[in-house]
This record gives structure tokens, C-alpha cells and sequence, in this order.
């Protein structure tokens, strides 16, 4: 059972890296309005992807211990656990205040400009905190 938490969990979490990574690279350079239009269709999906990802981790947890406390873990797991709840905030906050202001500025060009900078700052800085979360546990491999 650990072991196919532990699947569905890497499945999750790496489907949301690989998508934000993905459309972050493509706004790097300069703003990608056509860019946010298909990260904000990929909304369900990412949402989906992220509480499969933090259930399947939590449950595998439990599983193995019986409880969660953040002390019975390595350093490593503990900042995983750590850049895992930015990640999440993060995440809230692009949906809640990044993206919707996009949304509703539709044809608006003025609005739509600011929105887009403003959410593409975001979408960068989201990225840090996406790749942050491979960072830890891939120290432990070295």
C-alpha cells in the first residue's frame, strides 16, 4: 500500500511541476497571454493533481507511522513538508488573485496588461516554490 501511495504521489506532484515548469519557461522571457489562457483551462487538472499529490503523502505518512508530527522526520522531509505548505498558499493565492483578475479583464486591454504582469510574476515565483519541492529529496540521492 506504501509503496503505490508513494506512486500516486510522485504521479501527482510531478504532473503539477511538469505543467507550471512548463508554462513558467514560457513566460520567462516576456508575458504569454495565449500561454495563461491554457495554464487557466489546466486549472482543474492542477487543482486535482496537488490534493491527490499532499492526500496520497499525508496517508502514506499515517500509514507508516500511525500519526503525522513533523519532528519524526529528517531534516530533508521536514523542509519538504515546509516549501509543500508555500507551495500550497502559493497556489490559493495565484488561483484566488492572480489568475481570476485575469478572468474577469477578458477584452479589457488596459486591465488585461496589468493583470498579466501581475500573474506572471507570480507564475515565476510559483515555479520556485514548484521546483523547491524536488530540490530536498533530491539532495538525498547525491
Amino acid at each position: 500500500m506504501n509503496l503505490t501511495l508513494s506512486i500516486v504521489e510522485c504521479l501527482a506532484f510531478g504532473l503539477y511541476s511538469i505543467i507550471f515548469l512548463w508554462f513558467g519557461v514560457r513566460n520567462a522571457a516576456r508575458p504569454n497571454p495565449a500561454a495563461f489562457a491554457r495554464l487557466m483551462k489546466a486549472g482543474p487538472v492542477l487543482g486535482l493533481s496537488l490534493g491527490t499529490g499532499i492526500f496520497a503523502l499525508l496517508l502514506n505518512i499515517w500509514l507508516s507511522n500511525g500519526r503525522f508530527d513533523v519532528a519524526d522526520h529528517p531534516p530533508w522531509a521536514q523542509l519538504t513538508f515546509a516549501v509543500l505548505f508555500a507551495l500550497w498558499v502559493s497556489n490559493l493565492i495565484f488561483e484566488i488573485w492572480t489568475l481570476e483578475p485575469l478572468r474577469k479583464a477578458g477584452s479589457a486591454i488596459e486591465q488585461a496588461d496589468a493583470a498579466i504582469a501581475r500573474a506572471r510574476r507570480h507564475l515565476l515565483v510559483h515555479c520556485v516554490f514548484v521546483a523547491g519541492l524536488w530540490v530536498p529529496w533530491l539532495t538525498t540521492l547525491v
